[in-house]
């Protein structure tokens, strides 16, 4: 008898721990949100220019523009005032 109850507890307990670990798992996925980079525009030297966007530097499939979907592309300014690398829309 002592044997059933103790494999039934078992299980709950598993079952608990597994459902506990789901939603612990769900909810630091969204905790670990990039912090927005700002993101300038290039002129033809690859100097940064004033126009700031908001943008990410975490890679995905689209591009930073300066009208959203359209426009020129933001880049990330270096400690020498260039534009090189290309940031990402957050």
């Amino acid at each position: 008898m002592k044997a059933i109850l103790l494999n039934k507890t078992a299980r709950a307990g598993a079952v608990v721990l597994a459902i506990a670990g789901a939603f612990f798992t769900v909810s630091m996925q969204e905790v670990s949100t990039a912090a927005p980079k700002i993101g300038y525009l290039a002129d033809s030297n690859n100097d940064c220019t004033d126009v700031q966007v908001q943008c990410n530097d975490t890679p995905s499939a689209f591009l930073c523009r300066v009208n959203g979907t359209t426009g020129a592309i933001a880049y990330d300014k270096d400690s020498d005032n260039n534009c090189i690398q290309p940031l990402y829309r957050p």
